[in-house]
């Protein structure tokens, strides 16, 4: 077998298991109240036969199979099953898992994993990470990632939807690739990524909307999730466009070190070559000291900022920071390298969760978790993510609430978590990635979902 540097994989298949390239590869699973919808690839030419089966159990239904996506109904309700597809020459797929359960009103599955299904347990056994970019032929694509705590944390997945978000088919694997932030730039869709968390951080590009990617460009040299001294942290948040360049957020730090993670702000000029090295400006970090450290009773997280251009036309970085506050900062546009200068800690309607912030129709729009009396009364852990809300603004201080797109508060917020939404804001409302845990998961934060959720503009403009 000869070296590659290629990324794009379908599917990616570990180096000690390479005997499964001949097997069919089951590459999408979506369940439902009573049924399972599922993507394949076959192997073979033929009729293949889906397996399927309560899990545990020796016998169940067999059906055949030529058709890349295949829905099976008439399922238990609120059952664990298992599947597998057998290839005309007696080839077998991995076995899958999933449990039949109702999605949220509203909510459509991109992809779905349980949290014992070991198909990825290279990279992970959970779905985290959303990130979503409309391309220009219409295409909607999506990525995720596989996460679990001290694992591989080291492989992206892409789905994509022709009929904005109503149906998802799978794409291909990008390994090795984590924390991936999709965007369009000049008519070439982009992914900024990393090896692992705290990896090395690299850009790759595709030009036929997301199927095959270049060669990876190192942008910094990273470590690794164990290493303790520390390491860059690029989650997929979004990039603004200011004045001539792209600017978008970055952490320096781990959860262990007592500053945990201090914020920067990594930018290149729009015209520049994104492909090459020297073209991207790192800025300094901003000390947890001065004001920041006198105004705060902790250091809070300070991690995955929104860049936004405020009423004042000034760019600023918000970011995560505690319960019903954020923490702001100025970008100094006229200096790429020159550190974010903190501003303020405000109250905003938001969770120690990821939240996006961002302009829409000459005001701003918020979607975060929120903490309700309900979740506060079930839980004392701090993350209330099973609450997920839009709020509208018009200065980034006073906040109207347009509605609870998904709302579990009655659920333990231990084990349901609506979290990390991926928006992008269109003419028609705004579109936008969910990472979900509910039906099984393993607590609120491994999700076992990816889902795709539409807010129209007609229920924004009630709050306007």
């Amino acid at each position: 077998m000869k070296g590659s540097r290629a990324i794009h994989h379908r599917p990616y298949i570990p180096y000690n298991r390479l005997a499964d390239a001949a097997r069919p590869y089951i590459c999408r699973l979506a369940p439902g109240a009573d049924s399972v919808t599922l993507e394949w690839i076959a192997k073979e030419d033929g009729v293949h036969r889906l397996v399927i089966r309560k899990r545990g159990e020796e016998s169940g239904r067999r059906i055949p199979i030529t058709e890349a996506t295949v829905t099976a109904d008439k399922l238990c309700e609120n059952t664990e099953y298992e599947l597998f597809i057998e290839s005309p020459t007696g080839l077998v797929s991995n076995v899958r898992l999933f449990i039949t359960s109702q999605v949220p009103e509203g909510a459509v599955v991109i992809n779905y994993l349980h949290p014992q299904d070991t198909q990825y347990d290279f990279s992970g056994n959970c779905l985290c990470s959303p990130s979503l970019v409309r391309l220009e032929s219409g295409r909607l694509l999506a990525g995720m990632d596989l996460f679990a705590p001290k694992a591989g944390q080291n492989t992206t997945i892409l789905f994509f939807s022709d009929d904005n978000g109503k149906n998802w088919r799978y794409l291909t694997d990008l390994h090795p690739f984590y924390w991936a932030n999709l965007f369009l730039h000049k008519g070439a869709v982009y992914a900024l990524g990393q090896t692992q968390e705290y990896g090395d951080l690299y850009i790759v590009r595709s030009e036929d909307e997301g199927e095959s990617w270049s060669d990876p460009t190192l942008l910094f040299y990273g470590t690794s999730w164990c290493c303790r001294g520390g390491g860059i942290q690029h989650t997929p948040m979004q990039l603004t466009r200011f004045g001539g360049r792209l600017y978008t957020s970055f952490e320096y730090g781990n959860w262990g070190l007592s500053d945990g993670h201090l914020p920067g702000v990594l930018s290149v000029d729009e015209d520049a070559d994104l492909m090459c090295t020297e073209s991207w400006s790192f800025s300094e970090l901003a000390q947890y000291n001065g004001k920041w450290k006198e105004n705060s009773i902790i250091k809070g997280e300070s991690i995955e900022g929104n860049l936004v251009v405020g009423p004042d036309g000034v760019l600023y970085d918000i970011m995560r920071y505690k319960v019903n506050e954020w923490l702001k900062m100025r970008v100094n546009t006229e200096a790429p390298d020159a550190p974010p200068e903190y501003i303020a800690i405000e109250e905003a309607p938001v969770t120690t969760s990821m939240f996006r912030i961002f302009p829409y129709k000459g005001k701003y729009l918020l979607i975060t978790n929120r903490k309700t009396d309900e979740t506060a009364t079930l839980f004392s852990g701090g993350k209330y993510r099973n609450v997920l809300s839009a709020f509208v603004s018009e200065d980034l201080k006073s906040f109207r609430l347009v509605k609870d797109l998904i709302d579990f508060r009655d659920h333990d917020p231990a084990l349901y978590g609506f979290q990390y939404p991926c928006c992008i804001a269109e003419e028609d409302g705004v579109r936008m990635t969910i990472r979900s845990a509910f039906n099984g998961a393993e607590n609120f934060h491994n999700a076992n979902y990816s889902l795709y959720y539409y807010l129209s503009d007609e229920e924004i403009m009630r709050a306007f």
